[in-house]
């Protein structure tokens, strides 16, 4: 085949005069068969394909097979000063008490309350187990009343503040 634009090969016109840039690959996903090499994601292309790996490994040249990379040797920042453990595809930060191990820097604290949800009633804002509504019990608490119309609120989680509409008295407010 001679040096062609790649956007003519594979484009079902014979752009050569011969059909020499429309091989019997084209259109063939290579990936749908068992025949293709890859050991994680396999790639296709007009004329043929590749392979790629998950996050945390890379193809061995030699091998061709997604090995795991030692995010630890490789980049010693990815715990700053603390402690980092190669796991099988990523890598975890020994955060410390009450702190806990972590693929995610800066380490965040762990937490063993249920998740909550938030939720306005028109006359107040509540708080409830995100669970609420699978409990035979729906115990809630207010943390806002006496409104006239809260319909939609917001919780900023970074700054610990609270924003709610009140749509009877066109006001938006922050708590």
């Amino acid at each position: 085949m001679s040096r062609m634009k790649r956007v003519t090969v594979c484009d079902g016109l014979d752009d050569c005069g011969d059909n020499s840039d429309e091989p019997k690959s084209c259109g063939v996903n290579e990936c749908e068969t068992t025949d293709h090499k890859c050991h994680h994601i396999c790639v296709d292309t007009l004329i043929g394909y590749y392979c790629e790996c998950f996050s945390g490994y890379r193809i061995n040249k030699n091998t061709a097979l997604c090995m795991d990379i030692n995010e630890c040797e490789e980049n010693a920042l990815k715990c700053l000063s603390r402690k980092c453990y190669n796991t099988e595809g990523s890598f975890e930060c020994d955060c410390g008490d009450p702190r806990q191990l972590s693929p995610i820097f800066p380490c965040k604290y762990k937490i063993d309350e249920r998740p909550k949800i938030l939720f306005a009633t028109r006359n107040d804002i509540r708080i409830a187990d995100f669970s609420f509504y699978m409990q035979r019990t729906r115990q809630t608490s207010v943390i806002h009343e006496h409104f006239k119309g809260a319909v939609a609120l917001d919780y900023n989680l970074r700054s610990n503040y609270l924003l709610w509409s009140d749509v009877e008295l066109k006001k938006i407010y922050i708590g």
